[in-house]
């Protein structure tokens, strides 16, 4: 499986119109069609983008579209960026900043769209269905132990004035 071939996966949910529910039932509907060599491809991919998306600067956007954000719900910001499609990963990638512009645009961007973390699982799921084993024991990955970027102090005082100068849009659509 290629990067493309992921992303097109991916984009099988991107109706707006489809909840959590609805997305992850279209997405598992189309990796249950899969052999098992290309769900782990599936998997590999997916974790390669859920840990590159491991940084500070997309911490803190999570933080500030729900006024707050814990390493449980970071873990499924991550794999809910991923659900959003390629545009939007690699643009909030880019510019964190950016992500205002696709909430504002998609009306069905809610706390649980937000933070999917049967997302994380899909594949796994299915794999684990199908055979028993665990997906992750088919290939080696390596976690960063710390986001990467310039870490925030979240009780520094002047943290809502920092982050209006490093995220004007995203504090002016959620703060």
């Amino acid at each position: 499986m290629t990067i493309n071939d992921f992303w097109n996966i991916i984009e099988l949910g991107q109706d707006i119109k489809n909840s959590c529910e609805e997305t992850d039932e279209l997405i598992e509907s189309h990796l249950k069609t899969l052999s098992n060599k290309e769900l782990i491809s599936y998997q590999k991919i997916f974790t390669t983008l859920w840990n590159d998306a491991y940084r500070w600067d997309l911490w803190r956007v999570a933080y500030i579209v729900e006024g707050g954000c814990g390493d449980d719900n970071f873990m499924d910001f991550r794999a809910s960026l991923i659900s959003f499609g390629r545009e939007v990963y690699e643009n909030t990638l880019r510019n964190s900043d950016s992500f205002a512009f696709f909430s504002s645009l998609d009306k069905n961007v809610t706390e649980d769209r937000i933070y999917n973390e049967s997302f994380i699982n899909l594949a796994v799921k299915v794999y684990e269905e199908r055979s028993s084993n665990d997906i992750y024991d088919e290939f080696e990955f390596l976690y960063t132990d710390e986001p990467l970027g310039e870490k925030i102090d979240w009780e520094d005082e002047d943290i809502e004035a920092k982050l209006k100068c490093k995220y004007p849009n995203l504090m002016e659509m959620y703060w």
